[in-house]
């Protein structure tokens, strides 16, 4: 009990510091510069790779175009999506053309 009194006690004698008391310091600022220091050499290295990736797709390292080949798969299920809208379905009796927006009777 008597420790908790004396600690009570001990707090109470050692107040906060004033806010104009709290400042970074030097090694807030070493820190500061440090951190802009380390952002900027991320930011030129990215920037490097990209460049390379760039030019290396230029080149054709990667095989072909990566996005010659999405244009062309989307023109392939164009094409499907579009044989499939023509009204050539006729898997049932009352099938309807898809399309055309009528009904067969």
């Amino acid at each position: 009990m008597d420790h908790a009194l004396l600690f009570a006690l001990r707090a109470e004698e050692e107040a906060p510091p004033e806010a104009k008391d709290v400042v970074a310091g030097g090694w807030g600022l070493a820190l500061f510069i440090g951190l802009i220091v380390v952002v900027a050499l991320l930011l030129w290295s990215f920037a490097r790779h990209i460049r390379k990736a760039r030019l290396a797709a230029e080149a054709g390292v990667f095989g072909e175009d990566t996005r010659t080949a999405a244009r062309d798969a989307d023109t392939t299920d164009a094409d499907t999506t579009d044989a499939d809208t023509t009204g050539d379905d006729t898997s049932g009796d009352d099938a309807t053309p898809t399309g055309t927006g009528t009904t067969s009777s």
